[in-house]
């Protein structure tokens, strides 16, 4: 499919734990920053099999959606688990990110 002018397109890239309960590397999470910034449009993560999240994580995640939204997209969340989400509530985080 071809792009219109000013039309907005979506990347994905999918995170997941090598098994449950692991919390993933901040590392992954610079790469998928570093992925994001260098392409345009609105941008989706899913955290599929990730119930936890360390404070290094989060802080890339906001800084990705505030680089973003300077532009003009977004950055959704989806598969966030219900223990995750509690995690984004405690931490204040909870209202930043859509949720697709």
């Amino acid at each position: 499919m071809k792009k219109r002018p000013g039309q907005r397109t979506t990347a994905s890239k999918v995170l997941q734990a090598a098994r449950a309960g692991d919390w993933p590397p901040p590392a992954e999470f610079i790469d998928l920053a570093k992925s994001a910034a260098a392409s345009e449009g609105n941008h989706v993560v899913s955290l599929q099999e990730i119930d936890h999240l360390d404070a290094g994580s989060l802080q890339i995640l906001l800084a990705l959606q505030a680089e973003l939204r300077k532009r003009g997209a977004e950055l959704s969340l989806t598969h966030v688990s219900p223990a995750l989400s509690q995690w984004f509530a405690y931490a204040g985080a909870d209202q930043q990110f859509s949720r697709s």
